[in-house]
C-alpha cells in the first residue's frame, strides 16, 4: 500500500524557496499571509496567479495588466495588481 498525503499550501510554498518573485500579489499582503503563486511578464504585461491563506481565509487570486511602463520606467501594472491584491485580503478578512 502507498501511503499517500496531499500537499499543503505551506508545503507548495516552500516548494517556491526564496526566488519567488514577491513585487507583486505577495508585496501586499499582511505579515503571516501565507503565499505560493506564479508571476509573469510580457511586454507591458504582467501578471501574478496565487494561493493565498491567512487567519480565516483562504483563497486563489489571479490578476492580468496590460499597462505600459510610464517614463519614468516604473512599473504601473505592479502597483495596480498590488492594490487590487490588498482590496481582495481585505475585504476577504471581514
Amino acid at each position: 500500500m502507498v501511503a499517500r498525503r496531499r500537499a499543503g499550501l505551506d508545503d507548495v510554498a516552500a516548494g517556491y524557496g526564496a526566488d519567488v518573485d514577491r513585487d507583486l500579489i505577495a508585496a501586499a499582503l499582511p505579515p503571516g499571509a501565507v503565499y505560493a503563486g506564479k508571476t509573469g511578464q510580457l511586454s507591458a504585461n504582467r501578471n501574478d496567479a496565487a494561493l493565498v491563506r491567512g487567519p480565516g481565509r483562504f483563497y486563489v487570486l489571479v490578476v492580468y495588466t496590460s499597462l505600459p511602463d510610464n517614463d519614468a520606467g516604473t512599473d504601473p501594472g505592479a502597483k495596480k495588481i498590488q492594490a487590487i491584491a490588498r482590496e481582495v485580503d481585505a475585504f476577504l478578512s471581514r
